[in-house]
């Protein structure tokens, strides 16, 4: 009996160090690397940046920092936007990752006015596991950029919600986030 709690308790250590290590890893990779120094200023509140034409198609991935103060947007791993981020309440959001499933949940949005409220599935937790609902109340940025980003997402859509600093040192091409300029990844220099 003993040995068998045991393993259980190893079994949900193991899970969750996975979980952990997981969303360090993403938040790494997606490092919005391709933000020039224009577009890595702080923002003021409700401020943003928004050009989903560098990236038209494909999968859209959302990291939110509380330690950058600011929400992520990459479509096929290219940077298209981002958002001043303003966390309420006490303590850090902590790590966890969630999927966007189909349909919504017929409340109204809480992030995006006059829509109604999207399905969220949380596929990890660092810690104590929090539904989105609960994330979702103390996140608050601009409603216009709620709005342009809520037309954009689809089943599938992954956030990644991390108290880590996510940027780091910004490429050199300062021309990198203007309207029109599309960039490929070879053809841009990037300091780290």
């Amino acid at each position: 009996m003993a040995k068998g709690a045991l393993w259980m308790i190893l079994a949900r250590l193991s899970d969750r160090s996975l979980g952990f290590v997981s969303t360090i890893v993403l938040v790494r990779l997606l490092a919005p690397a391709d933000f020039d120094p224009k577009m890595l200023h702080p923002l003021a509140p409700n401020e943003y940046d928004w050009q989903p034409e560098r990236s038209p198609t494909g999968p859209i991935t959302i990291v939110v920092s509380s330690a950058d103060q600011a929400l992520y947007v990459y479509r096929n791993g290219e940077a298209i936007g981002r958002a001043e981020l303003e966390v309420s309440g006490s303590g850090g959001l902590g790590q966890h990752v969630f999927s966007l499933l189909e349909g919504t949940t017929g409340k109204p949005s809480e992030l995006a006015p006059g829509r109604e409220a999207r399905r969220w599935m949380r596929v990890t937790s660092d810690g104590p596991p929090v539904e989105a609902d609960e994330l979702k109340t103390r996140l608050h940025f601009s409603p216009e950029f709620a709005q342009k980003l809520a037309d954009q997402i689809a089943p599938g859509t992954t956030v990644v919600v991390t108290d880590q600093t996510v940027v780091r040192k910004p490429v050199a091409d300062p021309t990198v986030f203007e309207a029109g300029n599309p960039v490929s990844p070879a053809s841009t220099p990037v300091t780290r």
